[in-house]
């Protein structure tokens, strides 16, 4: 299971040219908060608040949101993280009707350390659910969503953990469906998303273990 992705860093460095997002002033939003030194996601923990972008609606609006899905007004007490895309009809079906992107060009899994060649910026799907506290923290909770490994990924990550998983990556003529409050979160978004995920899935390749990249943010 994804635990970890970013953008830029040593290994990965966003290239000055790349375009995160479509709107100027969203892309500014992002590129500020890897500037301000939280470019490198990790999951939400009680003490560590290491909240991380995510990008909602048609409007594609950029906020801050808690990474472990909050179940009836509290942090879930299982792994709430990940969410299976094989899973998101039966299991996650009320949350699957709110979703949202993640902006990353990097991720971790399996030991490695995972981006497209160019270490150009992806979306990778999530869902969400409210979070209701009293603190001054986010409005908003997510869980990243998984698909089976493909490619390159499939083969190493299989040697680390049981069955291969990594994020389900959107391409940007997706982003639309995937964010669209109208469209019903369905088995046949779920297929639609799955297929136009393969290729970019497939081109992902590792580059180097986990944890040694310094933060050039």
């Amino acid at each position: 299971m994804c635990s970890s992705y970013g953008l830029g860093g040593a290994l990965h460095p966003l290239p000055d040219d790349a375009v995160i997002l479509d709107d100027k002033a969203v892309d500014t939003e992002v590129r500020a908060w890897m500037r301000d030194g939280s470019g490198g996601a990790k999951i939400t923990g009680p003490r560590a608040k290491n909240y991380n972008p995510i990008v909602r609606g048609l409007e594609h609006d950029v906020e801050l949101a808690w990474w472990w899905l909050w179940l009836g007004g509290a942090k879930a007490k299982f792994s709430a993280f990940n969410s299976r895309d094989d899973m998101l009809v039966r299991r996650w079906r009320k949350h699957f009707q709110h979703r949202v992107l993640l902006p990353a060009n990097h991720y971790d899994e399996g030991g490695k350390v995972w981006a497209l060649p160019g270490d150009e910026p992806f979306m990778i799907a999530a869902i969400t659910a409210p979070r209701e506290s009293d603190d001054d923290g986010p409005e908003l909770s997510y869980s990243m969503v998984t698909r089976l490994g493909v490619g390159e990924a499939s083969s190493v990550i299989a040697k680390i953990s049981g069955e291969p998983r990594m994020p389900l990556v959107i391409p940007a003529d997706m982003w639309d469906e995937w964010l669209d409050p109208a469209v019903p979160g369905d088995a046949e978004l779920v297929a639609r998303v799955q297929l136009a995920s393969e290729e970019m899935s497939r081109a992902m390749t590792a580059g180097g273990a986990p944890g040694v990249e310094p933060s050039l943010f």
